[in-house]
């Protein structure tokens, strides 16, 4: 066969020139046409040693399929900067470059590379014109040694970078990220490891991976995905912490203090916030507030104690839910669950506390609509926040005051208990119907607000929804989308805040003749008055 064809032949688009498409034999080939046409551009770039180049199989028959071939080309690396410069690799281990289309070539193996070692990987740097990553294995030769280098001259001087990396742990793939220099990702036989310093040093970056051969990985925007041979894909998603850690923060050689490293920008309702936090220590509890643009407290969470590392947070970028209560069932949605934070920057404001003394920092966050919406624009979104808002606070309103009702009628069935005990007279029959009256109001409020017979959720199917489950339902419906509110929802709300007045009315009327008369009546009989400071 005039060309040989490994198994696992080559083929990859340039990033630079997206009409060349290559695919390597022996020699590299180029198409502009989508493959409807080739052109070599290369001589023979492997060793092609007669010794390591006979037929396959045996030992009765040989094997003729064809790509059981060896001395092929295995990787290939057009330059991510410009459309001359292209690198090879061969299974027989040889590294060649052109830095003029293919018209000349350059054998630049690295010195220390054994011979007949397959350059399983090599990856062009995304940020200077003469770097690049080799990867090279020799397990099928009972050599199980990591092996790796990087140059920054074309290939005229290589620096060989397994430092970190296990001694039998052979390197499959580097990879440099897309946006910060020098910070590497290695696929190896058993996981995955990560460099902040160009390859100097490595240290895993397994962790919850299982240990699994890592074929080949990319760095796509701000994520890792990795191919691995058995256990399908794997992402680690959002790398914008690796991409702010030095060494001298891994190390604990900076100042000692917990920093918020700088989120990555946020799509609305598409992903969360990932809010991350370098702790150079064990810090005994931290707080972390977060306040919108004008500074008004929008979210907090807390932690404690917490471990030494990057700790993630992630903030589902909703504001706080309306107040509910237990056992609370309603057609119309969950109230606890938060309103949408509309577009706009966010103040992330860090509070660490040791046995050293507290430390702050503070970072932003930006969060964006949807670029895949038409027709919406942020001063829709903010509107929809606000009356979203608005009906969250109803719903709070509302709920609070079905607890503030259960927390009176929890007392008044104390006092009925006591009064049935109590000798029986005229007193204690007035105290009894004053208890029942003050019930009986209160419990008519109570059922407007609510669906007190509710009791599972099939129960929402046979009685009518009350006040806070419309309200409940509105939200839902306002938020539910992105989309400026109409006019009808407007009106509606200002229908159910109208109704919700006339029960916390009612309620408060009963407060202020009912409730004293029932106290009035219980200290006639002797029995406690009932406790205030536990209603509005």
């Amino acid at each position: 066969m005039p060309e040989r064809w490994n198994w696992t032949y080559p083929i990859t688009v340039s990033r630079v020139d997206r009409r060349a498409l290559y695919v390597g034999s022996q020699h590299l080939w180029k198409s502009l046409d989508e493959g409807r046409t080739w052109r070599r551009i290369s001589p023979d770039l492997t060793r092609a040693d007669p010794a390591t180049m006979g037929n396959s199989g045996g030992p009765i028959v040989f094997d003729q399929d064809g790509p059981e071939i060896y001395a092929t080309l295995f990787s290939i690396a057009p330059s991510r900067r410009d459309t001359a410069t292209i690198w090879t690799g061969s299974d027989d281990g040889l590294v060649h470059v052109t830095r003029d289309g293919g018209r000349t070539w350059r054998n630049v193996t690295p010195p220390d590379l054994e011979e007949n070692s397959r350059i399983s990987r090599i990856d062009a740097s995304w940020h200077r014109a003469g770097s690049a990553y080799v990867a090279a294995e020799r397990h099928q030769m009972d050599d199980r040694a990591p092996y790796a280098w990087r140059t920054h001259d074309y290939g005229a001087s290589w620096t060989r970078i397994v430092t970190g990396i296990a001694a039998d742990d052979f390197v499959r793939v580097v990879r440099e990220d897309r946006e910060r220099p020098g910070l590497l990702f290695a696929g190896t036989e058993h996981g995955v490891y990560v460099s902040f310093d160009d390859g100097d040093h490595w240290r895993t970056l397994a962790r919850n991976l299982p240990d699994v051969q890592v074929a080949d990985l990319v760095v796509e925007q701000r994520d890792v995905v990795i191919a691995t041979h058995g256990r399908s894909f794997w992402i680690l998603d959002d790398i914008t912490p690796l991409r702010q850690l030095t060494p001298a923060m891994l190390s604990g050689s900076a100042d000692g203090s917990a920093r918020l490293l700088r989120p990555s920008r946020t799509v609305r309702r598409v992903s969360p916030a990932n809010i991350d936090i370098h702790l150079p220590a064990a810090t005994d509890s931290l707080r972390l507030d977060i306040r919108d643009a004008s500074g008004k407290p929008v979210r907090t969470m807390s932690l404690a104690p917490v471990a030494a590392g990057v700790r993630r947070l992630h903030w589902d970028l909703r504001y706080p839910g309306a107040t509910s209560f237990p056992g609370i069932v309603l057609e119309g949605g969950n109230p606890a669950r938060g309103v949408w934070a509309p577009p706009g920057t966010y103040r992330l404001h860090l509070r660490t506390w040791t046995s050293s003394g507290t430390s702050t920092d503070t970072q932003s966050v930006q969060v964006v609509r949807d670029p895949r919406l038409s027709g919406v624009s942020d001063s829709d979104l903010h509107a929809q926040f606000a009356l979203a808002r608005q009906i969250r606070d109803a719903e709070s309103a509302a709920n609070r005051t079905v607890l503030d009702v259960r927390a009176l009628r929890r007392q008044l069935r104390d006092r009925d208990a006591a009064a049935q005990r109590a000798p029986s007279g005229e007193s204690t029959t007035n105290a009894r119907r004053a208890i029942a009256a003050l019930d009986s109001v209160i419990s008519a409020v109570e059922s407007a607000l609510y669906q007190v017979r509710n009791r599972s959720p099939k129960d929402k199917i046979a009685f009518p929804i009350r006040l806070n489950d419309r309200l409940t339902g509105l939200r839902a419906q306002v938020d539910g989308g992105d989309a400026r509110p109409t006019a009808a929802q407007h009106r509606i709300f200002r229908e159910l805040a109208a109704e919700l007045d006339t029960e916390r009315e009612r309620l408060a009327h009963a407060y202020r003749t009912a409730l004293p008369r029932a106290n009035d009546a219980l200290r006639a009989a002797g029995l406690p008055a009932l406790d205030g400071t536990t209603v509005p």
